[in-house]
């Protein structure tokens, strides 16, 4: 089940009209890739706190990034049943720049930002929509693809959907997930290898092999 199908932007707000972009489309694993300032974690916020009109009972948007734009839940398309009936994921969470959590779940405060990351891969599966705002930034890159190993089984053995803004080749590089480039205008869907961050990436070391 896949309960995020689609998110159309605001043609009003100035920063989704610049960037060309109409429609989002989700898959199982939703990846927004870009670099610094790409807008990554603004789109991610986005569609967080648009969902909020919808869960209300379920999503806490606390210090989300957009409350300004005032979204409201006609601009997403959600999981509905064979009746037309919205079908309400009964467990969101969000993760916030590796070091904050939203939702009604209390994590300990004295747990540095790695140990918190770590901590939530196996309660991954107890959620049905995982938001993911850059939960690199506190991972080694072993510790990355062991992330990745657990979004993929939670993903297509558990069924969980997940949103993710990151700008790691590694977190990125989940299979079959659904890519968007930020890095390019109009924003477009690529295929991982095509992505303009990952390509920087394999500049810099196909440079540095030919010292």
């Amino acid at each position: 089940m896949r309960y995020l199908r689609a998110f159309y932007p605001s043609e009003e707000d100035s920063y989704f009209k610049s960037r060309k972009i109409d429609r989002i489309e989700f898959a199982p694993v939703t990846i927004f890739c870009g670099g610094q300032d790409s807008g990554k974690s603004t789109i991610l916020n986005t569609i967080a706190d648009c969902m909020d009109y919808v869960f209300k009972n379920v999503y806490n948007p606390y210090e989300c990034l957009t409350h300004e734009y005032d979204y409201c839940e006609e601009n997403i398309v959600i999981e509905s049943d064979e009746n037309g009936n919205k079908i309400i994921p009964q467990n969101v969470i969000m993760l916030k720049n590796a070091n904050m959590f939203v939702s009604y779940d209390f994590i300990d405060s004295t747990m540095t930002d790695s140990e918190w990351v770590l901590d939530s891969i196996d309660d991954f599966s107890e959620y049905n929509l995982c938001f993911l705002d850059c939960p690199e930034i506190a991972l080694s890159i072993e510790q990355q693809r062991n992330f990745v190993d657990r979004i993929e089984q939670c993903a297509y053995l558990n069924g969980t959907q997940f949103v993710i803004s990151t700008s790691s080749p590694i977190i990125s590089s989940v299979k079959e997930a659904l890519i968007y480039d930020l890095d390019v205008t109009p924003i477009k869907s690529r295929e991982w290898q095509n992505v303009n961050v990952i390509r920087q990436y394999y500049k810099f070391f196909d440079e540095k092999k030919k010292w």
